[in-house]
């Protein structure tokens, strides 16, 4: 399954708060041929989720930072809502937006 195929779950299961949000996420990576995305701060996992999609399709990673790391399980998450999980393509830190920034 690619991960254009899973986007209609991921938002499906999304928080309401961010299900309008994911769509463009994606399109804004695929568009960008991001094969190395950034992201700062995890919360739920929605976003994450979204740009793991792109990552798929582009062959590229998603880092992720988080001051509580990676709290939520976003792969244990990722996996009840029953969206396949493909390996390698994720690193989660527990770092502040600032060191994070930092370190890249």
């Amino acid at each position: 399954m690619a991960g254009y195929d899973k986007l209609p779950r991921i938002v499906e299961c999304a928080t309401p708060d961010m299900r309008h949000h994911l769509w463009s996420l994606y399109w804004l990576a695929r568009l960008l041929k991001a094969t190395t995305v950034v992201e700062l701060g995890v919360r739920s996992g929605d976003s994450t989720r979204a740009l793991l999609a792109a990552a798929e399709d582009l062959g590229g990673r998603v880092h992720s930072y988080d001051i509580a790391g990676d709290a939520y399980r976003v792969r244990e998450v990722t996996e009840r809502h029953g969206i396949p999980w493909v390996e390698g393509l994720w690193t989660c830190t527990q770092k502040s937006s600032v060191e994070a920034a930092l370190s890249w």
